[in-house]
């Protein structure tokens, strides 16, 4: 778990805001002046994402998946609670929801969890983050 270094935002950086940022978009170019100067982290499921990302895309991954570590405070592990909160988590927010594209995915609950377990707030574009009540975020 990682500690608290001081009163600004600490940001826990989606998948979607990383992948605008190595795209070198707009968003992404707003996103890094956001996150400039402040604690940001990934979730280790968060470079699992890129990889597949950047295979699925054309890019290099042996290139990009560094620069993701280096642009970060931290990579986060999630812990045992964090996972079981994640389950419950994914439960809630997809309850009453048949169709797997409107559900949120599984990876997406775990780095929600993981949020809120270290106080971080998601710096997403995944507007599905919304339906997580109990955790901090910020959609792009």
């Amino acid at each position: 778990m990682r500690k608290k270094t001081g009163f600004s935002e600490m940001y826990l950086v989606d998948t979607s805001v990383w992948i605008d940022i190595f795209r070198e978009t707009e968003s992404g170019k707003n996103a890094m002046k956001k996150i400039a100067g402040k604690d940001r982290y990934a979730c280790a499921v968060t470079i699992v994402e890129m990889s597949k990302w950047c295979h699925s895309n054309n890019f290099a991954a042996a290139q990009i998946l560094p620069r993701v570590e280096t642009s970060c405070s931290g990579i986060l592990n999630s812990s045992r609670a964090g996972e079981f909160t994640a389950g419950k988590m994914w439960f809630e927010a997809n309850k009453g929801i048949k169709k797997s594209g409107r559900q949120v995915g599984l990876i997406d609950c775990i780095i929600a969890a993981t949020a809120g377990e270290n106080d971080l707030t998601v710096l997403t574009k995944d507007k599905h983050f919304q339906r997580f009540t109990n955790i901090k975020k910020e959609i792009i």
